[in-house]
Formats: C-alpha cells, structure tokens, sequence
C-alpha cells in the first residue's frame, strides 16, 4: 500500500510540474508580446520626438514677444526624450524583471545605472 502511496504522490508532483511549466511558457509569451509591442513604439515615438524638433526650432527662430511658446516647446521636448530614454529601457527592464531572482541579478537594475 505504501508504494501505491508513493506512486500516487509521485504523479501528483509530475502533474504539478507540467502545470507550472505551462504557466511560466504563458507568462513568457506574455512578457515576449509585451517587449515587442514596446519595441514597435520606438518607431513612432522617433518619429514624434522629430516633429517636437522641428517645431521648436520654428518656435524659436522668430521673436514671440511676451509669448512662452519657446519655453514651453522646450520643456515638452525634454519630456519626450525622457519618455523616449524610458520606453528605449523598457525591454530591458521588462526582460530583467522577468528573470528568475532578478534581485540577486549580478548587473544593476534597469534605471539603476551601469
């Protein structure tokens, strides 16, 4: 009887197994499909950074009086490259986060340095 135990505990470990393995091959798709939907921004937020660009270098080349159009352009242009710096990371942190004891990862945090 005690090996019919065994045996019986045995196959419920390997079905447990099977049933976390398949879990993980999901969250690895899903995180698969997050990095490249956040590698498929890149284009488009290039794309906009360029049109803030250029429109700050149309705000800024005549005078505008006691406008702050100059300044606020700026300010939004510093903000979208930041948001750029932040997305371009995006994978990276995604694909580090996703690792096993990614606290006990040998390199630094994403947005940490290195």
């Amino acid at each position: 009887m005690a090996e019919t135990d065994l045996h019986a505990k045995l196959d419920r470990l390997l079905a447990g197994q099977a049933d976390h393995a398949r879990a993980i091959a999901d969250l690895e798709a899903g995180i698969n499909a997050v990095v490249q939907g956040v590698s498929g921004l890149m284009p488009l937020l290039s794309t906009h950074t360029e049109m803030l660009g250029l429109l700050l270098q149309a705000a800024t080349r005549e005078p505008l009086g006691d406008s702050d159009l100059g300044e606020l352009l700026t300010k939004l242009m510093a903000t979208m490259e930041r948001v750029e710096r932040a997305i371009t990371d995006l994978p990276h942190a995604v694909q580090w986060a996703s690792q096993p004891a990614a606290s006990d990862s040998t390199g630094p945090e994403p947005g940490q340095g290195g």
